[in-house]
């Protein structure tokens, strides 16, 4: 029961269940990552794979003000990161898009066809 209370007490971000890591903190982990990434890699194209609550943090750091945004990343979506070569900012061009399973029929066949589970 402890472990509830703390849950409430604690802002989601800042909130470390046992031997995990909390938002934060995950967050701080990816972008530092694929900020070398971006540094090793300058214009050039990069594929990265990642899991939705890495994915999801990513897409908070586009748009600080937007942080608590609370939004579905569903599996095998494309979410596509641009750094600008100016000010060296992410840009977020494709969030959690899943158009390419609706072109050739996926999402119409699997899940009952509603498409929430892709």
């Amino acid at each position: 029961m402890w472990r509830f209370r703390s849950v409430f007490r604690s802002p989601t971000w800042r909130f470390k269940s046992g031997g995990g890591e909390s938002l934060n903190q995950l967050s701080e982990r990816c972008i530092s990552y694929l900020n070398k990434v971006a540094q090793n890699h300058i214009g050039e194209r990069v594929i990265v794979v990642g899991h939705g609550a890495a994915i999801l943090e990513l897409c908070r750091h586009t748009d600080p003000p937007n942080r608590s945004i609370r939004r579905k990343i569903p599996n095998t979506s494309l979410n596509i990161f641009r750094i600008s070569g100016v000010t060296g900012r992410w840009i977020l061009e494709r969030c959690g898009d899943v158009g390419h399973l609706s072109e050739n029929g996926f999402l119409e066949n699997v899940f009952g066809g509603d498409g929430a589970s892709a």
